[in-house]
């Protein structure tokens, strides 16, 4: 597949609609890299630079390997892909090459890997990561119905990411 590079600041998409319908991201190197669903995550500037976060709980995977590596990347997948996209959310890569159970293929996108299949894949350098803390939430509603009970203790970690590259397929 083919794509285009695309300047940050040229995109022209609702960043809201890619947000809201998932976005796969991946982390790693294409011989060793996992992908999870989000669905969580924000875009704008920060820092004077255009950027991301990203919020991936404690038990993910996928969060080995944002905590060793430099880059990572957010696929937008087409609605086709949403089997798929619900198999990489509902199944860990502790447990086996998720790729090899649908029809993703993870590449490389310079120095990130991201989904071949993607109609965008953002690539971003990671900026500024830190766990989310009970003792800095102010609305008690939030943590109770988000973190209790079943989920204590399974904070998310939240993941500043400098949009380096965005890529459009052609």
């Amino acid at each position: 597949m083919a794509f285009i590079e695309v300047k940050p600041e040229k995109l022209n998409v609702n960043i809201f609609n890619m947000i809201k319908n998932w976005m796969v991201l991946t982390a790693g190197d294409p011989d060793d890299c996992n992908s999870m669903i989000v669905s969580w995550g924000g875009m704008g500037i920060m820092w004077g630079r255009p950027a991301a976060t990203v919020y991936v709980r404690n038990s993910r995977y996928t969060l080995d390997f944002m905590n060793k590596d430099e880059y990572f990347t957010l696929s937008i997948l087409p609605e086709t892909y949403k089997s798929e996209m619900g198999y990489l959310g509902s199944h860990s890569g502790r447990d086996g090459n998720k790729y090899a159970k649908t029809n993703l293929h993870p590449i490389s996108f310079g120095p990130a890997v991201g989904i071949q299949e993607a109609e965008y894949v953002f690539v971003m350098r990671k900026l500024y990561n830190a766990r989310m803390d009970r003792r800095d939430f102010k609305d008690d509603v939030i943590y109770e119905e988000w973190y209790s009970g079943k989920d204590e203790g399974n904070d998310h970690n939240l993941f500043i990411g400098e949009i380096l590259t965005v890529y459009k397929k052609k």
